[in-house]
């Protein structure tokens, strides 16, 4: 949005207005952060004193990584490639695969051979019904378990991708504006 401003007065106010508001909200932001910080790292007891050094040592880390990334597009982007490929993704597939062990893929293959074995008439498995059987256990499993292991192969490819294209475009800043203009800077000025 910022970047939508004209270079000029409109620009720097908007700035001036982001900082002062940011600024007034930082230990709102903060407050879930501190919530698994604090116990995390000084346990569940009283930690009174240790509470102020914990919080000054976090917002110094802060204050540093932005200094080092100024540009806030880029951590915009990274946050997205790393955060949206994990909640999007990854931990969904993760889940499924964690919360369903029986549908793994050696499940599945003990399951295979005994619907090739009842198809051939010489098994008879006890999941046998009109509802499909160990056949109908089988391809529901095993697309499950492809669709849940395909999620965290995209997710994980994408975020890869996602870091390795931020890089890029932090090393040759040019070159993505002008694949995004289409022309070279020299044309489009």
């Amino acid at each position: 949005i910022l970047e939508s401003f004209p270079e000029g007065p409109a620009k720097a106010n908007a700035q001036i207005v982001l900082a002062v508001v940011l600024g007034c909200t930082f230990a709102l932001q903060m407050n879930p952060v501190w919530g698994v910080i604090e116990p995390a790292i000084l346990g569940r007891g009283d930690y009174s004193a240790a509470w102020p050094v914990l919080r000054g040592v976090v917002v110094a880390l802060i204050a540093i990584a932005c200094v080092l990334i100024p540009a806030v597009d880029a951590m915009i982007s990274l946050s997205g490639a790393v955060g949206f490929s994990l909640l999007g993704f990854i931990l969904p597939g993760l889940f499924f695969l964690k919360l369903n062990p029986n549908a793994s893929v050696a499940v599945t293959l003990d399951r295979s051979v005994a619907a090739g074995l009842e198809s051939m008439g010489r098994a008879e498995s006890p999941g046998a019904s009109a509802n499909g059987g160990w056949g109908a256990t089988l391809r529901k499993n095993a697309l499950d378990v492809v669709v849940a292991i395909a999620l965290v192969a995209i997710g994980c490819t994408g975020s890869v991708l996602g870091v390795y294209d931020v890089f890029q475009q932090q090393q040759h800043p040019d070159a993505a504006i002008e694949a995004s203009l289409g022309c070279s800077l020299d044309e489009w000025v």
